[in-house]
């Protein structure tokens, strides 16, 4: 017994020395992980936000040219009004040798009458 007795504080001692490496090497593998997870997040958060730049950039772009194709709309309008309008067709009329007609008369090709068969 007595040999127990001396042997038993020497292998809790190497048994305590174990499992405080074990406590080290187990931290240090916690904070690399760690470590690591934090840098890919900030890395993942970096990259969202540069997309959102760029489609931000994109967006504006798009509506500058929403707003240039709205205002060459108006202006195409106008013109088509004023090329349209009564006294632009007189003198279109005028110039191609046509004249006005006092009476105007409609042909009509249906008759009252249905076919048979």
């Amino acid at each position: 017994m007595t040999k127990y007795i001396i042997n038993t504080p020497k292998k809790c001692y190497k048994r305590k020395i174990t499992l405080s490496l074990l406590k080290v090497f187990s931290r240090a593998r916690f904070l690399i992980v760690a470590g690591l997870l934090i840098i890919i997040s900030i890395g993942y958060y970096v990259q969202l936000i540069m997309e959102n730049t760029v489609k931000n950039y994109k967006i504006r772009d798009l509506q500058a040219k929403i707003e240039e194709l709205q205002k060459e709309n108006r202006r195409l309008e106008v013109a088509s009004a004023n090329h349209q309008s009564a006294v632009n067709l007189n003198s279109q009329i005028q110039s191609l040798g046509m004249v006005l007609s006092d009476k105007v008369e409609y042909i009509s090709i249906f008759d009252k009458t249905m076919a048979k068969r």
